[in-house]
């Protein structure tokens, strides 16, 4: 149950934050609940290996991404005066979530 209630709160922050979506953490976990149900019916988990492995190259492609697009906005623009590094509000229930998905992806989809 703790896992649910951290995988709710931490969901409801990022998307309040991030895309300014205000739903009821109520809302989130019914959200949940049926995926995990549905998730739990499924015999056979490690049919989905390919998927795994595709999402894994896709985390390396933003990665890789990400890193060009931001050296080439610094290489162009330089740094601002005004940014700000890190946005310390909201941080810690993001990288949760991220630590949380892709590691737990791992542990339920092996690759065999």
């Amino acid at each position: 149950m703790p896992l649910v209630v951290f995988m709710t709160t931490s969901l409801k922050t990022t998307l309040n934050e991030q895309f300014s979506i205000q739903r009821s953490t109520t809302e989130y976990a019914v959200y949940m609940c049926f995926i995990m149900t549905a998730c739990s019916l499924i015999k056979n988990f490690a049919r989905f290996s390919a998927f795994f492995i595709l999402g894994n190259c896709l985390v390396l492609v933003i990665i890789a991404t990400v890193i060009v697009h931001s050296v080439s906005q610094l290489a162009d623009s330089g740094v601002a005066e005004t940014a700000q590094p890190i946005k310390l509000h909201g941080i810690l229930p993001m990288a949760g979530v991220s630590i949380l998905t892709y590691e737990g992806i791992g542990v339920v989809m092996p690759i065999m």
